[in-house]
């Protein structure tokens, strides 16, 4: 890791920031949670809240410095009307609940290329649940990805990491897109 990186990150750690994590159950949730867990750069904290019910659980949005949002599901999982209620519903409420909480800054991990007609949902991930037909993109994926690495897959170790360098170096824009080949680079700056 680089010199400025370690000293950015000791300063941030000091700073007792707290932090929110949505989706920690999914793959990348819990890449990120176990990777935050690891630098112990937030204090520790953990509600569930029921996203059918956001409005009961307004104050387990209140208070926090970052946010990493790593929210989803699929069509095939849940439906076209489940998919839109998880991706677009939960995300934009629970952003301004936590926005109206006092969050300073905000990470939200979407699909490359996010569009409602779009199709290439892939991160690279060992699931623990049975998706054959994304089993077979990611064994199809994996040579390409040997030699074109930032082109239509990332793994979602990358991802989290990402998110958290993101968050330590805090450059003060209010809205940054990162493209694949911005994840790999964030990632390997700091790794």
């Amino acid at each position: 890791m680089a010199e400025g990186s370690a000293n950015n990150r000791e300063m941030f750690r000091q700073g007792k920031k707290t932090a929110v994590v949505l989706g920690y159950t999914g793959e990348t949730g819990q890449a990120l949670v176990k990777q935050l867990a690891k630098e112990n750069l937030f204090s520790k904290e953990q509600k569930v809240v029921d996203f059918e019910n956001l409005e009961e659980h307004r104050d387990a949005f209140s208070g926090h410095d970052v946010g990493f949002w790593c929210l989803g599901t699929t069509r095939a999982k849940a439906g076209v009307e489940g998919f839109k209620r998880v991706d677009h519903d939960y995300v934009l409420k629970s952003a301004e609940m936590a926005k109206a909480g006092g969050l300073k800054h905000l990470h939200f991990m979407s699909t490359m290329g996010a569009d409602h007609r779009g199709m290439a949902l892939v991160l690279m991930v060992n699931r623990q649940e049975s998706r054959p037909m994304e089993a077979i993109a990611r064994f199809l994926l994996v040579p390409v990805a040997k030699v074109f690495p930032t082109a239509i897959t990332i793994p979602v170790e990358s991802v989290a990491q990402a998110m958290i360098n993101n968050a330590v170096s805090d450059k003060g824009k209010s809205v940054e897109t990162f493209e694949n080949k911005d994840i790999h680079s964030f990632f390997k700056d700091v790794n």
